[in-house]
């Protein structure tokens, strides 16, 4: 399993309190109109142990020249790895 696959685990350990298993990668693109808003992959994660649901979203993304992550439980609004993406740049998680 690669390094940042393993540091998402970590991050969903640290975050969410539970035992994150990978399941899949997802390449996507977030538009505005005709503009990028972001594009990268969200990592899908089976989750062992959570109270409330089963699944989380994470991924990497980068600001004023640093490497940030955002971890996302399938919680509404983020029902899909799209959703997550959207709902992490609509509230600010993801700046």
């Amino acid at each position: 399993m690669s390094r940042r696959i393993e540091e998402l685990k970590e991050a969903i350990r640290r975050e969410h309190r539970c035992e994150p298993v990978h399941a899949r990668s997802e390449p996507l693109r977030e538009m505005s109109g005709k503009e990028l808003v972001w594009e990268g992959i969200v990592e899908v994660f089976e989750l062992k142990g959570h109270p409330v649901t089963r699944c989380c979203f994470a991924w990497f993304y980068t600001t004023a020249g640093l490497e940030r992550h955002v971890t996302m439980l399938q919680i509404p609004p983020a029902t899909s790895p799209h959703m997550a993406v959207r709902t992490a740049l609509a509230t600010g998680k993801q700046r």
